[in-house]
């Protein structure tokens, strides 16, 4: 299975929201992206840009949730890829390693530590609920 097979539409129009700035519109579509998700990666790549269309609404404690979700999907996928020495073109070993964890630095400074706190345990129950084998 290709990798542009992993995503459905929802992704792609999602992604094309955010990009013409209709955040609100673009959280909707990611929602149906990450119910449906038919793969941890696909679902990885919504909640990344969920968080980022909510931090743009400063809507930081859930974006930093998302972030979080995607950091932890991302990380758990990326170690297939260390091995590789096409690694740091993959998505999931960038996004682990870089992309997403200065998406969290950058929001952070808007939460209080309590906020960060509790966004962070709300992204453990999400993960522990939906993605049992990758939640840690």
């Amino acid at each position: 299975m290709s990798a542009c097979s992993l995503f459905t539409g929802n992704l792609k129009e999602g992604i094309s929201l955010i990009e013409k700035k209709d955040y609100e519109k673009a959280i909707t579509v990611l929602d149906s992206e990450i119910d449906s998700a038919r793969t941890p990666q696909a679902a990885a790549k919504a909640y990344k840009y969920r968080g980022i269309a909510k931090a743009e609404l400063k809507d930081y404690r859930h974006a930093y949730t998302d972030f979080q979700i995607a950091w932890k999907l991302s990380c758990t996928l990326a170690p297939k890829y260390l091995a590789d020495d096409k690694a740091s073109t993959n998505e999931e070993y960038n996004d682990c390693n870089s992309v997403i964890p200065e998406k969290l630095h950058e929001i952070k400074h808007f939460l209080s530590d309590f906020s960060a706190i509790m966004a962070t345990q709300k992204a453990a129950e999400i993960m522990s609920k939906k993605y049992p084998a990758f939640a840690r």
